[in-house]
């Protein structure tokens, strides 16, 4: 059953220390409240029982997920400490482990959360669409399960328009998204190893890279092909970069599939681009030790003045629309 660990980090404290000043304090923007916040590492990052379900036959938290990503954060972390020596001749046992450490970055934190949730819902929402396409399919339906109009005040017609409509939330358990974190790492953590990787390098004295609640996000192709249009973007997409904010001087961009092993000195102006884009995929706190940072990333990329509404579309097939 494991450690009773209660206060779960979906971003490391190991990787938050590195981010933070020497007494291990951190700056954050909260995107929903529109407050910045100087904040204790132990206090950013986390949430009561994040990776705990209730176990159905003691009825206890099975905390098994928590102790499973420690692990992995005590293998990545020296492999992160190399690399932000400026080491980067890493062992094929250190790339299998770093891979594994990224994938799990991706999905471990809320807005892959999220995006599950979201993806499943609007999934749901399409078949039952499709399968309850007319209000003489409704009327069957309810006439099979011996549903009486009068007796619970809605008509065919009106449980179709409601359906159609979409106008409602379907929730999932957490265990849903928790099944998923840990089935997508071992598809994809292999991939990960197959693409072609550039450590980039910032100047920390001038333009640090700073980091978010989703530092693992995946950037559309800066020139889009016709041929992409529907398939979004993606991890194997073509021309979409993987990027990882390690530390602030550090950040890992994987690209398209191949084997290169590259390290660069990354220019300012890019970095601040990069920066903003951190900011811009964050889905609700961005951080950095520097307050003067956090605001001019909030400025630039403008996370003050929006918030994401969807982050999954589905074309659904006979309805004729996007979801």
């Amino acid at each position: 059953m494991g450690t009773a660990r209660k206060r779960h980090h979906y971003l490391p404290q190991f990787y938050l220390r590195r981010f933070a000043d020497a007494d291990n304090m951190i700056w954050l923007f909260d995107r929903k409240d529109g407050e910045y916040r100087h904040v204790p590492i132990s206090h950013a990052g986390l949430h009561k029982e994040y990776y705990s379900f209730k176990d159905e036959d003691t009825g206890r938290y099975n905390r098994d997920i928590e102790n499973l990503l420690a692990t992995i954060d005590g293998v990545g972390a020296p492999i992160i400490e190399k690399l932000v020596a400026g080491n980067t001749n890493l062992t094929q046992e250190e790339v299998e482990n770093l891979t594994i450490y990224a994938a799990f970055q991706m999905t471990r934190v809320p807005e892959y959360e999220k995006g599950v949730h979201e993806s499943a819902g609007k999934m749901q929402k399409m078949m039952t669409q499709m399968n309850l396409h007319s209000v003489e399919r409704v009327q069957q339906i309810m006439n099979k399960m011996r549903v009486d109009e009068n007796k619970e005040g809605y008509t065919a017609k009106e449980m179709f328009d409601y359906i159609q409509g979409g106008k409602y939330d379907i929730k999932f358990s957490r265990v849903l998204s928790l099944q998923y974190m840990t089935r997508f790492v071992v598809e994809v953590a292999p991939i990960f190893s197959k693409l072609d990787w550039v450590f980039a390098y910032s100047d920390t004295s001038k333009t640090p890279f700073i980091t978010s609640d989703n530092p693992f996000f995946v950037m559309p192709p800066k020139e889009p092909n016709i041929n992409n249009r529907f398939r979004g973007t993606g991890i194997l997409v073509p021309g979409c970069e993987k990027v990882l904010s390690l530390a602030p001087n550090l950040c890992l961009i994987m690209g398209d599939p191949g084997t290169r092993r590259m390290s660069y000195q990354m220019p300012r102006q890019m970095v601040k681009d990069l920066n903003t884009r951190i900011a811009a995929y964050s889905d609700r706190f961005v951080l950095s030790k520097d307050l003067l940072l956090v605001k001019r990333c909030v400025k630039r990329s403008k996370v003050d003045q929006w918030r994401k509404e969807q982050r999954v579309q589905l074309f659904a097939p006979g309805i004729g629309e996007v979801i």
